[in-house]
């Protein structure tokens, strides 16, 4: 409810009859807002009329998890029907299908490095998938003790970071051979600190 918000912070707008809406991303041009539903559906919204401009069907269960790429050009979408679908922008076109995961894919990163192709899925079962979207195929799988929690990016695409139960691991581009291509280890801030992880 409004009266809920912190003080200063004002409701600019409320979508009125959204139910089951389990995951929402801004397109990284801010004009375009996809929701995620427990209705199977992803529903993409204009950030000026708020109105509906697309809806994307697929998935046979519940889309769980929503991510853009840097360019805005793919929207992934993961699902409790243990898929993890791309779909081309701006036509809501399925572009590619990953299938065959042992549990449902929960979480889903695209690298910030360009070209934007490389993706990220944690999955409940502790299975870190990297997908190549420029080759159509797995760039590298890593077991993971634990469920990822969390993943996200550094902004240069160099570092990986998962989030558990009872720690965060952190994966090195400058160690791990799925390094996007043209991303060197000079490319990286020279005033970045890194921080241990403990």
């Amino acid at each position: 409810m409004e009266s809920d918000l912190p003080v200063g912070v004002q409701l600019e707008k409320s979508i009125a009859g959204q139910m089951g809406a389990l995951d929402v991303a801004w397109s990284p041009d801010g004009s375009k807002l996809a929701v995620a539903y427990r209705d199977k559906t992803i529903r993409i919204w204009s950030a000026q009329t708020w109105m509906v401009t697309k809806e994307l069907k697929g998935h046979s269960d519940a889309v769980t998890a929503i991510a853009w790429s840097r360019d805005g050009h793919y929207l992934a979408s993961a699902s409790v029907d243990r898929t993890v679908r791309v779909w081309s922008q701006p036509g809501g076109r399925l572009s590619f299908t990953l299938k065959d995961f042992l549990r449902a894919p929960k979480k889903i990163a695209w690298c910030p490095a360009m070209p934007a192709n490389l993706l990220a899925i944690g999955c409940s079962d502790g299975l870190l998938l990297l997908w190549d979207l420029a080759k159509g195929s797995t760039a590298d799988r890593v077991k993971q003790a634990t469920f990822s929690m969390e993943l996200t990016w550094s902004p240069d695409g160099s570092e990986l970071l998962l989030g558990g139960p009872n720690s965060i691991h952190r994966m090195n581009a400058e160690t791990e051979p799925w390094l996007p291509k043209g991303l060197t280890r000079g490319d990286a801030p020279r005033d970045r600190r890194k921080r241990p992880m403990g």
